[in-house]
Parts: C-alpha cells; structure tokens; sequence
C-alpha cells in the first residue's frame, strides 16, 4: 500500500477524518437563517444568462459546511461588509417585487462576532 492509502486507512481507524463537502443550503422561506463563520465566496458562471456571474458563499456552522448564493442584489450589498473569519448571521426576508416581473431576495446580515473574539475550542 502506498503512504497516503496508509495514513487514510489509519485515519479511519482513528476515527480523525473529516468530511468537508458542504450541505448546499436554498433560501426558500421567509425567516429562514443561518449563523456561522464566513469562509470565503467564489464567483460563479451563471447558467440563466451568458456572461453573468453571481457569488457562492461558504460558511462553517454549527453542523458543518454549507454553501449558498443569495442574488445579485444581495451579492452588491453585502460584498464589502462581510470578512472573512468574521460570525454573522443571515436571515432570509423574502422576494421584493420591482418593476415588470424581477424580484430580488432580501436579506438582513447581522454581525454576531469578529473573528479575532471568537473562542478557540482547541486553545489550551
């Protein structure tokens, strides 16, 4: 067997993997939030218009990683307040209508914690 086939195997058998594959999380009630440490966010190729891109979102919470876009009304207002390491809150306050027939999700982003305040759980 080869080095990295042997230190998962002893991994497993120690039980000290993690799976790190995020929960995919859809904003689809209002009043629906999340807490957790922001991670970081990617831009992503829009599959309903060509050339358009909206952001991906990963934070760690409580049960994990989870990932989420929120809309690009919400990519505009929330890009320079949120920082990474930071613990904020986002709770889903519904569709706004406009114009014609877009809507845009709405949200309110609370900041719960600055990175540098947050407890380390493995500090000793």
């Amino acid at each position: 067997m080869g080095k990295y086939a042997d230190l998962l195997k002893a991994a497993k058998t120690n039980k000290t993997t993690t799976d790190l594959t995020p929960k995919f999380h859809k904003w689809t009630k209002k009043g629906q939030s999340i807490v957790g440490k922001f991670l970081s966010k990617a831009s992503v190729a829009s599959s309903a218009k060509a050339g358009d891109t909206y952001n991906q979102y990963m934070f760690e919470v409580d049960d994990g990683l989870t990932k989420f876009s929120l809309g690009g009304a919400a990519d505009n207002e929330f890009q320079t307040l949120l920082r990474e390491g930071n613990v904020y809150q986002i709770i889903f306050e519904g569709k706004i209508a406009l114009e014609g027939v877009k809507s845009v999700n709405k949200y309110t982003l609370i900041l719960v914690a600055l990175g540098a305040d947050i407890p380390q759980e493995d500090a000793e």
